[in-house]
């Protein structure tokens, strides 16, 4: 307003005919006016706005929100400076530890970030006092070579040498990891030094980690009654991993219940990681272990159940149906528990948030009729792997099941996959059904898939026909990856008819197809009316057939100018003959596109 009143002092005099005042001041005058009339107006906007708001019956709440105090804007810059968690020290661990050590006010949020994240119980050790411990440092030391020096204890301890481990520990919130070999050789260190030096004089009974949320622990670390987990568990855990990386012989399922039971109620997340470091090894069966059921059935406000290698009960199973608000359920199943599931009453509660689906199965129709149930509104991704090859898979039987008429609405990526070891060779058609165009038109009404992925030693008979249809069906798909083995035959899809499915679908950006490349892929005239995929950047033709790679090479550089990665599958049996003709004009299309991918890498790594 003042600006106003300024204005009418100044051009005043002239409107009255003191003096005439000069275009600039006319000018002002008219600036400040309009400045002061759309301050006014929008103030008045935003008052009436104000008001309607606070009457609106919908709004309730306070709309202020608590201004943050600086601590936590310290956290939240501090967190810029920090790694992945994969590794410990965690990067920007000594950015961190100098922030600490500036001032009482950086010290605090620096010291929460330093000790949010511990790898073991082996960085605890330091902070007892100095006159309480010593390290080996022998060069020939075993323990020296594996986990680095090991300490001793030199003197008894008292409750008050806790005192500045008990302010660092009160600060973890994640402890473990599971990512590399390293870590995992010196996760052994605290359960033989560590942990009986950790016990000895604590002076209390509490948790070691009161504020701990997630836990990654090896399944030993329930042996000997759970000792090692009575130290770590508090009663605000929330998410726990228990990795397994060789096969124990027997697993201590009992102190394993025992243990999480009195906090199965609150937990969201429960994994149990049974991966293999090598791919070639047989994927870990634990079986149906009735004591660990006896923790599922516990689980109240669950969201991720993630135990592939368990076959879960029938009973278990309706009841983890009914947990509201679990959203990803990865589990193996048997095919008499399937059975007994699907033979019940149907209840329209059951799985009302589940969005991501991933089955082991040996009976595929009845794992068909799981999926016919009410339940699966919100399945947006379903994985099913086979898990032995007792039974026949009967694909058109499945396809149409599930999608005459369509139950799953929202799906967005399906995968079907065998998890049968010891299988490298072509496909043996007499345990499992043909796939052809026919077999995967009843899912043809899911409009939403984005991802399709089929690992199946099947024989797969597709046409560019088939293909076509798909592309128009599917036009949000990003990945079309299906692996087929199939060898010393042609297929009926031709490098041609991968542009109708691009063409439908210009979010492309993964395929894995066994084509047609001996015919010339594309005539002069028809380049013109191309239209090519420029997100797909990978392109696995695993068998195919192909007889001029320069020309299969021209026509990939113009129909999939994005193209980073070009890949062949194997050669079956003793490498002679048509077979490894093949894959050797593969390799030099590889070598000829070589210049172009290469760039593209760059590019990609750049940005």
């Amino acid at each position: 307003m003042w600006h106003f009143v300024y204005a009418l002092i100044i051009t005043l005099p002239g409107t009255i005919g003191f003096f005439r005042p000069p275009r600039y001041v006319k000018l002002s005058f008219i600036v400040v006016v309009t400045h002061c009339l759309s301050c006014y107006v929008y103030k008045r906007a935003c008052y009436e706005s104000f008001k309607f708001y606070l009457n609106h019956p919908y709004n309730q709440e306070p709309i202020m929100h608590r201004c943050l105090e600086i601590s936590e804007l310290l956290t939240r810059i501090f967190l810029f400076t920090t790694g992945s968690r994969d590794v410990w020290p965690v990067r920007g661990s000594s950015t961190l530890l100098a922030l600490a050590l500036t001032c009482k006010t950086f010290s605090g949020p620096a010291l929460d970030i330093l000790w949010s994240f511990m790898p073991g119980l082996k960085p605890l050790i330091p902070c007892l006092p100095s006159d309480a411990i010593v390290r080996i440092t022998e060069k020939d030391h075993i323990n020296s070579a594996l986990y680095g020096d090991p300490y001793n204890i030199i003197r008894d301890l008292e409750p008050v040498d806790f005192e500045r481990m008990n302010s660092y520990t009160r600060r973890v919130k994640v402890f473990g990891v599971r990512s590399s070999r390293e870590m995992i050789f010196r996760q052994k260190l605290p359960g033989s030094i560590a942990l009986p030096l950790l016990l000895s004089r604590r002076g209390t009974t509490s948790s070691l980690f009161p504020n701990l949320h997630t836990l990654t622990v090896p399944f030993s670390g329930f042996n000997n009654q759970g000792l090692y987990l009575c130290l770590i568990l508090g009663h605000g855990l929330g998410s726990i991993t228990i990795s397994i990386q060789r096969n124990l012989g027997s697993y201590p399922f009992d102190n394993l219940t025992a243990a999480l039971m009195p906090l199965a109620p609150s937990l969201s997340k429960f994994v149990i990681d049974a991966t293999k470091e090598l791919f070639w090894l047989k994927p870990l069966n634990l079986g149906a272990p009735r004591d660990l059921f006896k923790l599922y059935r516990s689980f109240r406000n669950l969201a991720t159940l993630e135990a592939p290698c368990i076959s879960i009960d029938h009973t278990s199973l309706s009841h983890i149906a009914t947990l509201p608000h679990l959203h990803t359920l990865s589990t193996s199943v048997s095919t008499e528990d399937l059975i007994a599931f699907t033979s019940t009453y149907a209840n329209t509660l059951e799985f009302p948030s589940l969005s991501n689906l991933v089955l082991l199965v040996d009976n595929l129709e009845a794992c068909a009729k799981l999926l016919r149930r009410s339940g699966f509104k919100c399945l947006k991704s379903l994985e099913i792997s086979r898990s032995s090859e007792n039974s026949y898979w009967d694909m058109n039987i499945f396809f149409k099941t599930i999608g005459t008429p369509p139950s799953l609405l929202v799906l967005s990526h399906l995968s079907l996959s065998t998890n049968v070891v010891g299988r490298t060779g072509p496909p043996a058609a007499t345990s499992i059904s043909a796939i052809t165009g026919e077999t995967l038109a009843p899912i043809l009404s899911f409009t939403n898939l984005t991802s399709v992925e089929i690992r199946l030693r099947a024989h797969i008979t597709l046409s560019d026909s088939d293909l076509r249809n798909m592309g128009v069906a599917w036009p949000h798909l990003k990945a079309l990856n299906i692996y087929e083995k199939t060898i010393c035959t042609v297929p009926k899809i031709t490098l041609r008819g991968l542009l109708s499915l691009v063409a439908s679908c210009p979010k492309l950006e993964e395929l894995t197809l066994r084509v047609d490349a001996l015919s010339p892929p594309l005539e002069f005239s028809q380049v013109k009316n191309l239209i090519p995929g420029k997100n797909l950047h990978t392109f696995d033709v695993r068998t195919s057939p192909i007889r001029t790679p320069q020309d299969v090479a021209d026509f990939l550089i113009i129909a999939f100018p994005n193209l980073t990665n070009l890949y062949s599958g194997c050669i079956y049996g003793s490498g002679h003959g048509v077979e490894a003709e093949y894959y050797k004009c593969w390799a030099e299309v590889n070598s000829i596109l070589k210049p172009i991918t290469d760039s593209h890498r760059l590019l990609q790594y750049a940005e």
